[in-house]
């Protein structure tokens, strides 16, 4: 039981530590497999594997609903163990089915089991783990790609697509165990040999970081409800005109997600604005905020220019718990934990627009979760950057450096430049995972 927990734990930490740890998911399942072909594993130490794996993983997630909620400690702390233990209900079947087909006798049967369950598992996390949220789809912060896509290797990802790619990385640990199970000790070394070798002539090109981010500035302050619409314009003017001043060559300021949390302010832009410097600002505005349309609010990104709020583009995808309640958790006691202020939100029903911010310049808005639980493009204009709008105020740090590492996975799969935008990081990624810091204040509030 204790090298169970063992594995668990060190599954869950190399998302915590996404930056320094990411090499241990290169070589656990080896370690699982070692465990699971020697001894037989049941329900039980599934779930338990399943408890800590799970529970270290999403535990940024888990904070951040923490601090959304409202009510006794107690009962909040309840509900948030319920949830875990829906997350890993799967871990539970999984190691249960192992249990059910392990072979006492024949060990390369139990490693072929092994290698197609933790293939399934590893799939089910991709597409379809926010299931037990009420929703369908995967999330690529939960996703082991992350930590692969620090590999070389990661460049066949947008050919393969994830399933292949998955199971080309679980043959390779397939065939390093096998070797070592079996003594092949020298087709084990011409094996790495041949991986080193591979790896080391096919790392992804350099790719040229463009001039025109240079043009683009981000302003990263956030505006609550307590400052009103109109506290809210004239801090947002100061700081935008700071930002302006200190650097000359921007020709965009864009604010993350849910930089204005009042709705009134987009809705009364035209009004508010008059006589601050966001009036006849000499650049464009992307605002992240919320706007009230026929009594439901939408999570809203704005194009503005001037007093004019040119488009607006309303998000398509709802963040369980966050932004809106799973069916299955609307029940009284723990429905009340999530005191919406604002009521849930809606889901928008627009188009994905394209935005020319800057000349010749075009790109594409997505809001958050639409970055992180799209199983593909969520547009066809493949040839525009993603304008990636998040809100990190909620997060840990480990949780902030997990998105921006969600962020580069979907620029390296989608073959895609990306914009990411939030309160702590705020950043150009190429499509072939390279990143360039864009220019933000010095402070923000």
């Amino acid at each position: 039981m204790i090298c169970w927990i063992i594995a668990g734990v060190v599954y869950g930490l190399s998302f915590v530590y996404t930056e320094t740890l990411w090499w241990i998911m290169l070589f656990w399942p080896c370690m699982v497999w070692r465990l699971g072909i020697s001894h037989k594993v049941t329900n039980i130490g599934g779930f338990m594997w399943a408890l800590l794996a799970t529970g270290i993983q999403i535990s940024g997630m888990m904070y951040g609903v923490y601090s959304l909620t409202v009510g006794q400690s107690f009962i909040r702390v309840i509900f948030i163990m319920m949830w875990v233990a829906l997350m890993a209900l799967p871990g539970a079947v999984w190691f249960g089915l192992m249990g059910f087909v392990h072979d006492p006798v024949c060990k390369k049967c139990n490693l072929a089991w092994w290698g197609l369950s933790t293939w399934l598992y590893f799939l089910w996390m991709e597409y379809a783990c926010l299931l037990v949220c009420g929703t369908w789809g995967g999330c690529s912060l939960l996703s082991p790609l992350i930590s692969l896509s620090n590999t070389r290797f990661i460049m066949f990802l947008p050919f393969v697509g994830r399933s292949l790619y998955l199971a080309f990385w679980l043959g390779i640990n397939a065939f390093f165990f096998f070797t070592w199970m079996v003594r092949a000790r020298l087709l084990f070394l011409i094996g790495f040999c041949i991986i080193a070798v591979i790896g080391r002539f096919i790392g992804p090109r350099q790719e040229n970081i463009p001039s025109w981010i240079s043009h683009i500035g981000v302003l990263r302050s956030c505006f609550l409800l307590e400052e009103g619409p109109d506290g809210s314009l004239i801090h947002c003017a100061q700081h935008a005109q700071r930002l302006y001043d200190e650097n000359g060559t921007i020709r965009c300021i864009i604010m993350p997600e849910s930089s204005f949390y009042h709705p009134a302010v987009i809705e009364r832009w035209h009004h508010l604005v008059q006589g601050t410097w966001l009036h006849n600002m000499p650049c464009g505005l992307i605002v992240g905020g919320y706007h009230l349309v026929s009594g439901g609010y939408y999570n809203t990104a704005a194009f503005i220019e001037g007093d004019c709020v040119k488009a607006l583009y309303y998000k398509c995808h709802a963040a369980p718990f966050i932004e809106r309640i799973p069916w299955m958790f609307r029940v009284g006691c723990i429905k009340k934990l999530f005191n919406k202020t604002q009521g849930e939100l809606v889901i928008g029903n627009v188009t994905r627009p394209v935005w020319e911010i800057l000349p010749d310049i075009r790109v594409v808005p997505y809001i958050c979760s639409e970055l992180f639980c799209a199983a593909q493009q969520l547009d066809d204009n493949q040839n525009f950057p993603i304008l990636a709008l998040c809100n990190t105020r909620w997060a840990p740090p480990s949780m902030k450096k997990l998105m921006v590492a969600g962020a580069r996975l979907r620029a390296i799969e989608w073959r895609r430049e990306i914009l990411f935008i939030a309160q702590d990081d705020a950043c150009w990624i190429g499509m072939h995972g390279e990143m360039k810091n864009l220019i933000t204040e010095l402070e923000y509030c």
